[in-house]
């Protein structure tokens, strides 16, 4: 139900974005990023309308940890909002390039809302966005006020594949004393 990408810089990039299911654009995208790319946001406005986008902005700022730790929990709960008006509903969320305001976006509330941990929500969106690079120390930090069962979820996991890799280990040197045996 959710989409990760770059910025839609014409009504055709959001014909793209609607025809692949979006019902919704999530745009995390500061006016100085609007700005500096030239994209004219009323005609994109228009756009959305005509084309029956719902769209929501939150300001981040792009590579900028503190404005990223202020604002990244408020994006992911708007976020969630979206996603919980109807069960039909589809989220394109973007920043500029797509592979860091909006992949912490996703991250942060897949962990903090859907039972994922931090590090396994970051493998997930990474799985369908291969190029997702977003600022890990800065959402782990926010996590731990607004994620800490994430937290807990990635020390549950890391223990289990530990637990996974010695149990392997003991098998393999079994089988290899079996096999001196034999």
């Amino acid at each position: 139900r959710i989409f990760i990408g770059p910025y839609p810089q014409s009504e055709e990039d959001l014909k793209t974005i609607k025809a692949a299911g979006a019902t919704d654009v999530l745009c995390v995208q500061t006016d100085e990023d609007i700005a500096h790319r030239g994209l004219n946001w009323s005609k994109m406005l228009e756009s959305y309308k005509k084309l029956e986008l719902g769209i929501h902005r939150w300001q981040i700022a792009d590579f900028n940890p503190t404005s990223l730790e202020e604002n990244i929990h408020h994006a992911s709960e708007l976020l969630g909002t979206i996603l919980g008006q109807s069960e039909g509903t589809m989220v394109y969320v973007h920043c500029t390039a797509g592979m860091s305001r909006a992949a912490a976006t996703v991250i942060l509330y897949l962990a903090s809302s859907q039972g994922y941990g931090v590090d396994e929500a970051f493998q997930y969106v990474k799985k369908h966005r291969k190029v997702i690079a977003p600022n890990m120390g800065v959402l782990r930090k926010v996590a731990v006020k607004h994620a800490p069962k994430a937290l807990e979820r990635d020390r549950m996991l890391k223990r289990e594949a530990e637990k996974a890799r010695e149990d392997a280990v003991a098998e393999k040197k079994l089988a290899e004393k079996a096999r001196e045996a034999a």
